[in-house]
């Protein structure tokens, strides 16, 4: 006989969820961990099986909120409470238990359990109570940076406390006292209301001071004190108190600046024929700080050009900045106007008319033009990045321009409200600046390259055999600075460098010393009579020649006679600088002696042939700093 068992093993008609809690009220102060509570869920059915294996079982923990925070609505809606595990997996006895915790969290939690699939659910409550504070903690505040009174940013801060116990729960339905103190605090920093302490009453287990920035930086430090609702701040110790730093008071108005360019940076604008030169301004306050965000700041250029003198004489073409008297109230230096001498006839001499006389003197164009308007904090137009106390400009200008050296300045207030002017010149030695040439080239030309000075035209017998004075060739070097755009770059500063040369002329020579020319435009006929109204080599070559001729500063009288009676001249200016022309060209004429063939051996006495190469750079700022090169072979071919 076959018996078959069809007696099921689990009744899902008649199946009970129960909950049980290890504690009703959370803190516990019996249990071995106050703050958690085990929350027990068995699964039976009436004849006590359990479930199948793998039956999840489903927790959340909610409260009533009755105070409308949570939503619309009449009456109460449920929100979170505490935290407990979402779902958990039933063992084979029907039995699991979770925790859970309270956290800062206070009133009546309902604690549900639930299997879906089973159509069962059960609720317990516990009772969330809030136990005695034991601590208070300064909280980092949202503004941890304040500026100084009138630093033109955010002059105050919040700092909030909160009152926990030894759990770390907030305590949020017992009030207590909390006295705010400043401990340590610059010049004029005070608490809110003006004072250096204040008490207030926390009913929420939260308080909050405002600290209010003085006259003064520095960091502030700041004592909170907590005490029963009821006590006396100044008589009785405090149940708890914490001290820290929360904030730095930095950032006055802006007292010193400094004007800084780029010209590593500097770029073409395509299809406009000029380019963009960046330059930058920081403004500290009275402390070295950076200033404040959203400063504003107004940039101006001008060409760089000595103040009118009435006992000067002026040639034409000379600039000088003026102002009209009386035509600006309270004038600065943004006001003057840089003016240029017109009167090719006469020039504008010593004693005669200032530049309002437009019969002499006319108001110049500005070389470039200057973005005005800046702000601290601003992006950096190359890589967005602001930097704290940092504003951003930059200069526009053509070609015609490069090599102009002109004056940046930036304005804005200062504390007391009075006008504060940056100068470019105050960071540049007193100089100002120079607008770079953006990848220009230099082209080099030198006539004659080679020669030898035993062959005609020379005399291979002098010195050796008369001791007569020694055969020299003249050079003329010419080169030539071309810009980005291709067009010739207008005064430029140039250099040769020619190895044991002498200098016989500079075309555009650099005033070097400094007493203001580099030579006279001089008539040719006589060597003595000069144009006073040409002060430059390039005027007096394009206009007056061959009639005139440029000849060089040159008084000091320490000059090395040729052989042809002509000076290798030890010029008052140093005769390796030049200046470019309309046309972009400088020009040398340098001098070789049959002495750089250095003789050697006996009977018969041979001559070294001198190999050289001289060198042109351009010294005007540029961004590849261009220069170029020729080679001179010089021989003596002869044998004694």
């Amino acid at each position: 006989m076959k018996i078959v068992n069809n007696i099921p093993t689990w009744y899902p008609n008649s199946v009970k969820l129960t909950l049980t809690s290890s504690s009703y009220i959370l803190p516990c102060d019996s249990c071995e961990d106050s703050t958690p509570a085990i929350i027990t869920a068995s699964v039976l059915d009436s004849l006590d099986n359990p479930p199948p294996s793998g039956t999840i079982i489903e927790f959340s923990s909610i409260q009533k909120d009755t105070t409308g925070t949570s939503g619309e609505g009449e009456g109460y809606q449920w929100v979170s409470i505490g935290d407990i595990a979402p779902a958990d997996t039933l063992d084979p006895f029907g039995i699991t238990t979770v925790n859970f915790y309270m956290q800062n969290d206070r009133g009546i939690a309902y604690i549900i359990g639930s299997i879906e699939p089973l159509n069962v659910s059960d609720t317990i409550q516990i009772i969330l109570e809030s136990k005695d504070a034991n601590h208070i903690e300064i909280l980092p505040p949202a503004l941890d940076e304040i500026v100084v009174q009138g630093g033109g940013g955010v002059e105050y801060s919040e700092v909030f406390v909160q009152i926990t116990d030894d759990a770390g729960n907030i305590i949020y339905d017992k009030p207590y006292q909390v006295k705010f103190k400043l401990v340590g605090a610059p010049a004029g920093a005070t608490l809110e209301n003006g004072v250096n302490n204040i008490s207030k009453i926390a009913d929420s287990g939260e308080s909050s001071v405002t600290i209010v920035s003085g006259t003064a930086p520095g960091a502030v430090n700041l004592r909170v004190e907590l005490f029963n609702v009821d006590d006396d701040v100044e008589s009785v110790n405090p149940i708890a108190f914490a001290v820290t730093t929360p904030l730095t008071i930095v950032t006055g108005a802006p007292e010193f600046g400094e004007i800084n360019f780029s010209v590593i940076d500097m770029t073409p604008v395509v299809g406009a024929g000029i380019y963009e030169y960046p330059l930058s301004v920081y403004l500290e306050d009275v402390h070295s700080n950076p200033v404040a965000d959203s400063t504003s700041v107004y940039f101006k250029i001008r060409e760089k050009a000595d103040i009118f003198d009435t006992d000067t004489d002026y040639n034409y073409g000379d600039r000088v900045t003026w102002l009209d008297p009386g035509s600006v109230s309270n004038p600065t230096v943004l006001d003057s106007i840089v003016y240029v001498c017109i009167d090719q006839e006469f020039n504008c001499l010593s004693g005669g008319m200032n530049p309002g006389e437009p019969t002499k003197w006319l108001p110049k164009s500005y070389p470039a033009e200057i973005i005005g308007h800046g702000e601290t904090g601003m992006a950096n137009p190359i890589d967005g990045e602001p930097k704290p106390g940092v504003a951003y400009s930059k200069i526009l200008f053509g070609s015609n321009s490069i090599a102009t050296e002109v004056i940046v300045f930036v304005q804005t207030y200062s504390a007391s409200g009075t006008e504060l002017l940056i100068d470019s010149r105050t960071n540049h030695s007193g100089d100002g600046i120079v607008f770079p040439c953006y990848e220009c080239s230099i082209s080099l030309i030198a006539l004659p390259t080679q020669w030898d000075f035993s062959q005609p035209p020379f005399n291979p017998g002098e010195p050796e055999t008369t001791g007569g004075p020694d055969d020299f060739q003249d050079v003329t070097v010419s080169a030539t600075v071309i810009d980005y755009f291709q067009f010739p770059v207008f005064n430029a500063l140039i250099v040769l460098d020619a190895p044991q040369a002498d200098f016989i002329s500079v075309c555009g020579g650099e005033d070097t010393d400094l007493d203001g020319t580099t030579g006279d435009c001089t008539l040719v006929a006589d060597g003595t009579t000069t144009l006073p109204i040409v002060q430059d080599c390039w005027t007096c070559i394009e206009n007056y020649a061959p009639d005139y001729a440029w000849v060089i500063e040159n008084t000091d009288g320490n000059d090395i006679a040729d052989s042809d009676g002509t000076l290798a001249i030890s010029p008052d200016d140093i005769p390796n600088y030049a200046r470019t022309s309309s046309t972009g060209i400088g020009e040398w004429t340098i001098r070789y002696s049959e002495g750089v063939n250095i003789p050697q051996g006996a009977d018969p006495i041979t001559y070294q042939t001198f190999n050289t190469t001289i060198t042109v750079s351009l010294v005007t700022p540029s961004t590849n700093n261009p220069s170029e090169t020729a080679t001179l072979i010089i021989s003596k071919s002869e044998e004694d």
